[in-house]
């Protein structure tokens, strides 16, 4: 009798363990799941960013922004390039 109640607790400890595994297994791919959507929408936002900068810093519409400024090319001989003063450390 012992050791059928022995066997019966082993078997039921075996139970348990192999439904913890099996839950474990499925929470882990939830979390993947989800995970791997947060990592598609924050692809698809950094797309959606690059596209944004890029017409943002078109030429075109630079140019065509600084003319609705009342801005006009200036002649390369007006051009100068100021550089920035060293500041000097102790």
């Amino acid at each position: 009798m012992v050791a059928l109640v022995l066997v019966a607790a082993l078997l039921t400890l075996i139970g348990i363990i192999r439904v913890k595994r099996e839950h474990e297994v499925l929470r882990l791919g939830f979390q993947l799941s989800k995970q791997s959507e947060h990592v598609r929408k924050l692809r698809e936002t950094k797309r959606q960013l690059e596209v944004e900068l890029s017409t943002l810093t078109s030429p075109e519409r630079i140019s065509r922004l600084a003319e609705q400024l009342g801005m006009e090319p200036v002649p390369p001989d007006r051009i100068r390039v100021v550089r920035r003063r060293e500041v000097a450390t102790r």
